[in-house]
């Protein structure tokens, strides 16, 4: 079956948890100098958590999008521990009460990892450089963005907008005086830590910032941008003091190292074709044929939701290191409490019996207006 994501349904989706392996103390390796005693006493880490490097340190070319970028940028606000939103660059900030205009206080002091002060004109910069683009970052709802002062920043909504404050965690802070189109070259930013050395598809190096305010843990990390397997034959080898791996690698046992399962909301869902057959639409850019005349019926879409046992889905596909869930917001402060009977086999017959899905002929596929509910090509994952 080929399924183009919706908008409009999640099938199913699995709230799964991220294994990581940590080293105890691994054993020694020739090329890995560190790897002779516990991370937790030691300046460095070696990590092979996969490719951390998606948008090159450059927020016009996506990073951002994904919280590594904290290591190295700074954003307006941030999340803490508990999930709730906390000022990073802003010490404070207010809404107007029509939820229009929000007014931005920086922090005093902070700098570039260069030695430069961040302003309010970089914030400014940032953000209008980004809606401009309109590729990574979607701002075309912020109508005037102004730095009345080099320590204040104010936005202007065209209309009052809740996600607004999540993309304030999202965009990473440049600098307006260096910024380019090289600035993955030389990246600059405010965060704990600096780039030193960027091999792409190789490594990644990060010292820490002298000019930022906390020292971090460790003095210097190091990426190794691999992929699972490798990432696991690198860990066998002693050569790194955690890398990540599937759940379906979870059952591996490596010397000197513990495996732990760590909570995420890494959510996944099967996403239907909401419109008939014979629509159009794009795919990374290219115009494809989307549409199906089966899952664009809703009933068709309900039941599959009902009806799929995403326990089963947990213990099989993800070896058992997960829950299941039934909205994309599961396990965030504003999933709803949304929920029902998991694999409801019974209420999803019902559901297609009522829209007219009746299995006339006896072999077992329901049909509607002469047209069996079954399709076939290939499926897309949608992850979120």
């Amino acid at each position: 079956m080929r399924l183009f994501p919706s908008r409009r349904v999640i099938v199913s989706t699995l709230a799964v948890l991220a294994l990581g392996l940590s080293a105890c103390s691994p054993k020694a390796a020739t090329d890995s100098p560190s790897a002779t005693e516990p991370a937790k006493s030691r300046e460095e880490l070696v990590l092979a958590v996969g490719k951390v490097d998606n948008g090159n340190f450059d927020p016009k070319k996506g990073w951002g999008t994904h919280a590594q970028h904290r290591l190295t940028h700074s954003s307006l606000l941030t999340y803490d521990a508990d999930i709730k939103v906390v000022g990073d660059l802003a010490k404070d900030w207010q809404v107007s009460e029509d939820a229009l205009t929000w007014t931005f206080t920086l922090n005093n002091g902070i700098k570039f990892s260069d030695g430069t002060p961040v302003t309010a004109k970089d914030v400014v910069f940032t953000y209008q450089m980004l809606k401009d683009d309109g590729e990574a970052f979607d701002l075309s709802f912020v109508t005037q963005m102004d730095a009345p002062d080099e320590h204040t920043v104010k936005f202007t909504l065209d209309a009052p907008r809740s996600t607004f404050i999540s993309q304030l965690t999202e965009v990473p802070i440049v600098p307006a005086a260096s910024y380019g189109p090289d600035y993955s070259k030389n990246p600059i930013g405010s965060g704990p830590y600096k780039v030193a050395q960027y091999t792409k598809d190789e490594q990644l190096i990060l010292e820490a910032n002298e000019h930022y305010a906390t020292k971090p843990t460790f003095k210097k990390l190091t990426f190794l941008l691999q992929e699972e397997d490798a990432a696991l034959a690198a860990a066998r080898a002693g050569k790194v003091d955690v890398a990540y791996a599937p759940s379906s690698l979870a059952d591996q046992k490596i010397d000197g190292m513990t495996a732990q399962a760590y909570k995420s909301v890494d959510v996944r869902g099967i996403a239907m074709p909401s419109q008939p057959a014979g629509n159009t639409g794009k795919l990374k850019g290219e115009e494809v044929e989307v549409g199906n005349d089966v899952t664009s019926d809703l009933a068709i879409r309900q039941a599959l939701s009902v009806g799929l046992n995403r326990q089963k889905l947990v213990d099989i596909a993800l070896g058992g290191f997960g829950k299941p869930a039934f909205s994309s917001a599961e396990g965030l402060p504003f999933d709803g409490g949304i929920s029902f009977k998991d694999g409801d086999t019974d209420r999803a017959k019902t559901i297609l019996a009522e829209a007219g899905w009746t299995d006339s002929d006896g072999d077992g596929i329901v049909e509607k207006d002469g047209k069996p509910a079954s399709f076939t090509g290939s499926s897309e994952l949608s992850v979120g």
